[in-house]
């Protein structure tokens, strides 16, 4: 799936990708991670530091709703989405200029 969503990102930009993923049919756990993959794609391969941050924020939206949807994984998610934050934290510190 990461790469079909690399792929989409890569070929159709950010908005397709995030639209691939929320129609995709996964686990509440595995979205998430997949959120947090590609948001680290487009910094680290692509360069595009706007889609990564919009990408993360998506991620971390959807994890919010999930945890207090899903409360018996509520831990696994929001440690998904704890990365979430700590990437674009890291992707945005102005220390890197």
């Amino acid at each position: 799936m990461k790469e079909q969503l690399t792929k989409t990102f890569e070929t159709k930009g950010a908005q397709a990708a995030l639209k691939q993923l929320a129609e995709t049919y996964l686990p509440h756990t595995e979205k998430v991670k997949l959120y947090n993959e590609l948001a680290r794609h487009a910094y680290w391969q692509a360069k595009d530091l706007e889609a990564a941050i919009q990408i993360g924020q998506a991620g971390i939206s959807l994890g919010e709703n999930l945890a207090e949807k899903f409360p018996a994984d509520a831990e696994t998610i929001m440690g998904q989405e704890k990365a979430i934050h700590y990437n674009l934290a890291s992707f945005t510190w102005a220390g890197w200029d």
